[in-house]
């Protein structure tokens, strides 16, 4: 009987231990700190200049949490999204609370002075079939946030071949730290080493072969005439003063009316424009390209 008793009183202390027990978390479930901080931020969008040290945006911005209250001073920059578009990113700010929850506010920040990163040409595409051809040797880029990053430069070739005598189409491409990716197509043009005409026909240098344009930016395209090269003196060339081949002269010397300047399309719409300059002299001819890129992401 009294073993009974004691088997019957050990399971009602048992019983009692597991709902105190129970009783006991579901008390704790109930204090745990779930709720993560509230973040504010006084707009949506920020706009800042490149200048701007990013650390900024947190001027502003506070946060709130139920038990915590104040936590301001806690807030911190996430994280930077890769550009979703030329100029433009989304910012995370975040905020932890004492029992480790984390508040989060996605925001968008748009570097209002942004320019896309922009090539060069060394001097023009166009090779003599005895040389070694590489069109990436000539091409650079600059971008504004990472600085040269000519060496990123990429080049696909849209028609026409680097092995022979011809024209080729192709494209180079850059694409910045932070996911801005610009391409141009440019043309190629390889001669055959002995032609005549190839050698000795005047060479139109330009002060640049790329020129980027705003979209209400003028243009002049006669001014981007830096000299004309003379390669062979004949009667023509005897004319203008020049006696020795290779000579440089300025395009007042040689005669601006010598520089044909055309241009198949609207100069003045947003895009990609080739301006053709082209020259003749004592029976040779020649003439070089300048690409003009003419706002937006042309």
């Amino acid at each position: 009987m009294e073993r009974k008793k004691l088997r019957i009183i050990g399971c009602a202390v048992l019983l009692l231990a597991i709902g105190a027990a129970g009783a006991y978390h579901f008390l704790v479930e109930r204090a745990a700190d779930r709720v993560a901080p509230v973040i504010e931020v006084p707009a949506d969008t920020f706009s800042i200049t490149m200048d701007t040290p990013v650390s900024s945006l947190l001027s502003g911005v506070t946060a709130f949490d139920d038990r915590d209250g104040d936590l301001t001073n806690r807030i911190f920059i996430e994280k930077i999204s890769k550009f979703v578009a030329p100029g433009k990113s989304h910012i995370t700010f975040a905020a932890v609370d004492a029992s480790g929850n984390v508040g989060k506010k996605q925001c968008t920040v748009i570097w209002s002075d942004y320019v896309s990163p922009q090539f060069d040409l060394k001097q023009p595409l166009r090779f003599s079939s005895a040389e070694r051809i590489n069109v990436l040797d000539r091409i650079t880029a600059v971008d504004r946030l990472d600085g040269d990053i000519s060496n990123h430069v990429k080049m696909t070739l849209l028609s026409g071949t680097l092995a022979g005598v011809g024209n080729a189409e192709a494209e180079v491409r850059v694409t910045n730290s932070m996911g801005d990716t610009v391409s141009l197509a440019v043309n190629v043009e390889i001669f055959e080493a002995s032609d005549l005409n190839a050698i000795y026909a005047p060479e139109i240098m330009l002060n640049k072969y790329i020129l980027y344009l705003s979209e209400t930016e003028p243009f002049i395209p006669e001014t981007i005439v830096e000299g004309i090269k003379v390669r062979y003196v004949g009667t023509q060339a005897a004319a203008l003063g020049i006696t020795e081949e290779d000579t440089v002269v300025m395009p007042e010397q040689y005669g601006k009316n010598r520089i044909r300047i055309t241009c198949e399309t609207d100069l003045s719409a947003v895009g990609v424009h080739e301006v053709r300059y082209t020259t003749s002299l004592d029976g040779y001819s020649g003439g070089t390209t300048l690409y003009v890129v003419r706002g937006g992401d042309a």
